[in-house]
């Protein structure tokens, strides 16, 4: 005979199933509801509601550093017509010393919303510790943004190295690009070297200085623990030494740094006299075939 169930029995019976239910309501709830948000986001993509195609491009900046494995480049100028179709792009080593190597560039242009004209031809001429002009011409009349991507590899490093340029379409200048010739490249690449130089030089001054100032500061600290160990016992003095023994070590070197340093510079004021000589004569043999 089966046991009637009692009341709160009955009610503990009722509320499982109420629970139950419920879950299983709400889980329909949770897959309409993701059902709803996955049309109205395709709705509203589909009918570009809220997508802007107004995608802000951010160009490459100038003195950005592009890197082709062990070497980095910099960019120093650009320009860029749409008008015209053309670009010209001056990349510099970061490197100061110069390293002599034979090396190839390969240029490929990809677009943004470009017009599909696009036929590109370039020129590159290199100059002074592998300054780099490179001259793109035939671009697409119409593009929101260019990726020039520029592959190098050199007989000192000859596995394949890539880096790109970009360039949005608002950076452009309306005027013609100023294309130019080899001359011209070896002129600007000489005159990049010797800013490299001075720059060197600048730095290495300030190095100079703060060691100088440093210098300046242990000594005063050596004077001060001298005179204070009239009052110091055997051990402490001992301390004391060992202190003064280490702060003149480290002047020591320090002004070995900053000798160094000195004949670094005095060795980049010879360059830059070379330099000069060597600006020179190419001014001079463009002048003569431009008479």
């Amino acid at each position: 005979m089966e046991n009637k169930k009692s009341r709160l029995d009955l009610l503990r019976d009722r509320v499982e199933d109420l629970s139950i239910a419920s879950r299983r309501y709400q889980s329909l709830l949770y897959f309409a509801w993701f059902s709803f948000v996955v049309l109205a986001y395709s709705l509203m993509i589909g009918l570009n509601i809220f997508i802007s195609d107004d995608i802000k491009i951010v160009s490459t900046k100038l003195q950005s550093e592009l890197t082709f494995g062990n070497t980095t480049y910099v960019l120093v100028d650009r320009e860029v017509s749409q008008q015209q179709r053309s670009a010209t792009f001056l990349l510099g080593k970061k490197e100061l010393d110069s390293v002599y190597e034979d090396r190839t560039w390969e240029v490929a242009v990809e677009y943004q919303d470009g017009s599909g004209d696009g036929n590109i031809e370039t020129k590159i001429y290199q100059g002074e510790n592998g300054f780099t002009y490179i001259q793109v011409e035939g671009l697409a009349s119409k593009w929101a943004a260019l990726r020039v991507e520029l592959t190098t590899k050199s007989d000192v490093q000859q596995e394949e190295q890539q880096d790109y340029i970009v360039v949005g379409s608002s950076d452009v200048q309306t005027k013609n690009v100023a294309f130019k010739g080899e001359t011209d490249v070896q002129i600007l690449s000489i005159d990049y070297a010797i800013d490299q130089r001075k720059d060197a030089i600048t730095t290495n001054e300030k190095v100079i200085k703060n060691n100088e100032e440093q210098i300046e500061k242990n000594k005063e600290k050596v004077q001060l623990l001298e005179a204070d160990m009239v009052y110091q016992t055997e051990a402490q003095k001992t301390e004391t030494q060992s202190s003064i023994n280490q702060l003149d070590e480290q002047n020591r070197q320090l002004e070995a740094t900053n000798y160094s340093t000195e004949k670094q510079n005095e060795e980049l004021q010879e360059q830059i006299k070379m330099l000069d000589e060597k600006m020179k004569d190419q001014k001079n043999g463009l002048k003569k075939v431009v008479e």
